[in-house]
């Protein structure tokens, strides 16, 4: 382990032994990630996904000496080699100085990437009009008219923006070979090595996520991060950064302070400021759903003067093809009931749950999942919906398994909750559900008639997206110049 490594690092201790892992010394430029001595939560593909989607770019932008950077269009995002985005616009300076730049744009890390990474004397990065980092400064060897811009402070002084909210996997992927040469490789791993594989890529990956964690934790106050991260969960896939937005508008503590034990007056505030509370009653709404509504209408009318300024637009929500149970008004109940209760939601996590229990992650779920009935929306799959003939929980088992893995997990690590004697217990994580990118993964490392045998673990799945971000996303030469088949020459340990 490294002498400097983190304290947390030793509740994930096969992290290490990842080959895409930025500490373990084999493969540094899979993250672009030399000058680190500890693994950074967030890679330079989350950088071309924030450039690339005007959702996450900062709409204020300039250059290195301080000119205004109008993005016109980010470019068209290159799947071969070369420049990360081609036939860019960029509106650079203003009044009489102002000219528009049209070619291509780089993305990086830092500014010295350019030079570590042999474009200065590449020709096909000739037509480069802006070199695009983290970090702020010009690189050495820029196409005369080139500038740079730095992503870093503007998305730090962005308090609605987190990396975890970019999803790497929604942005175009590079074309792979028909049978890529890592499945060869796979395919001489015995079944434990291959298991063990993909538990170090998932350790590694729960790393990551605390690392982020800790990194928010040590500057403000954790509950209101674990507040902002469970928010942002509950908003699914299509609408977590305006559960995040909505987590910054009602901090946790005025949350508190205003609904005390009283979830619907909770539920009131939150539903009001979302901009998603219905102004006015439909007519085929039954007596139960007026009632309801009336009774938040009733609490949200006497704040809705002074929370005015606050409240979100409705176009900020993803609502189109959103199913009922995930809906976000059904949601923002779930988060009432979270934390409008007796004590702090990270108490009763620290106290109720023991990381040396055999039954800790059952509980760890348990907390999510079995939430007191709601007499509204446990009946109610949407607004207005026919009532179910049973009760509905109002977070089921596959998001509350998702929120144990990807929040509750890394943020007792991040607080130093998560001691090594638990480590085995990771092994026991309950998988989430089945998606794209675990089928696609799997298909690619082990065939189309492959035995879900190879991955049977909650970790072994986190693992399988980690390689695929690592790898796959990062790889634009149809797997031709892709590090993983030799790196499979050195089988993870099995532990």
């Amino acid at each position: 382990m490294h002498p400097h490594a983190p304290l947390y690092s030793l509740a994930f201790p096969l992290a290490s032994q990842y080959p895409g892992a930025s500490t373990s010394g084999v493969f540094t430029a899979v993250r672009e990630s030399r000058h680190t001595t500890e693994p950074r939560p967030w890679s330079e593909r989350h950088l071309q996904c924030v450039w690339f989607d005007p959702a996450f770019r900062p709409a204020s932008l300039q250059t290195q000496t301080g000119e205004p950077v109008v993005v016109e269009t980010p470019g068209e995002w290159n799947l071969e080699a070369g420049p990360d985005f081609v036939n860019a616009s960029l509106l650079v300076g203003s009044g009489p100085a102002a000219r528009r730049l049209l070619g291509d744009v780089e993305i990086h890390v830092r500014p010295s990437d350019w030079q570590h990474h042999g474009h200065a004397g590449d020709p096909r990065y000739r037509r480069v009009i802006a070199h695009v980092t983290w970090w702020p400064g010009a690189a050495t060897g820029l196409p005369k008219s080139a500038v740079s811009i730095a992503l870093g402070d503007a998305l730090r002084h962005n308090r609605a923006f987190s990396f975890e909210l970019v999803d790497v996997t929604e942005y175009p992927w590079p074309a792979r070979a028909p049978r890529p040469p890592c499945a060869d490789g796979f395919s001489r791993l015995t079944p434990e090595e291959i298991v063990a594989f993909l538990e170090s890529a998932g350790e590694y990956r729960l790393q990551l996520k605390t690392a982020r964690f800790q990194a928010d934790t040590d500057h403000r106050d954790p509950h209101q991060t674990l507040y902002e991260e469970l928010f942002a969960a509950l908003g699914y896939k299509h609408n977590r950064m305006p559960f995040r937005r909505l987590a910054q508008q009602v901090p946790l503590q005025t949350l508190r302070q205003y609904a005390g034990h009283d979830p619907i007056r909770g539920y009131a505030l939150l539903a009001g400021v979302s901009g998603l509370l219905p102004n006015r009653l439909n007519t085929w709404w039954d007596d139960e759903t007026r009632t309801f509504l009336r009774r938040v209408w009733k609490l949200w009318w006497k704040l809705a003067d002074a929370w005015a300024g606050h409240v979100m637009n409705r176009s900020e929500w993803r609502l189109a093809g959103v199913r009922p149970l995930n809906h976000p008004l059904r949601r923002l109940m779930a988060a009432a009931r979270l934390f409008c209760s007796p004590g702090s939601l990270t108490d009763r996590l620290l106290e109720r749950v023991n990381p040396e229990s055999p039954t800790f992650l059952d509980n760890l779920t348990h907390l999510f999942s079995s939430l007191p009935e709601d007499p509204y929306w446990s009946w109610h799959q949407g607004l207005g919906g026919k009532r179910t003939a049973h009760p509905v929980a109002l977070i089921g088992p596959d998001r509350a398994a998702a929120m144990a893995i990807n929040v509750a997990i890394p943020f007792l690590a991040a607080c130093n909750h998560l001691p090594p004697a638990a480590r085995d217990l990771l092994r026991t994580l309950p998988p989430e559900a089945d998606h794209r990118i675990l089928r696609t993964t799997a298909h690619l490392l082990f065939g189309r008639d492959h035995s879900p045998q190879l991955y049977p673990t909650a970790l072994a799945r986190q693992g399988l997206v980690q390689i695929f971000q690592d790898f796959c996303l990062q790889d634009r030469t149809r797997c031709q110049s892709c590090p993983l088949p030799r790196l499979l020459a050195y089988p993870t340990a099995s532990s």
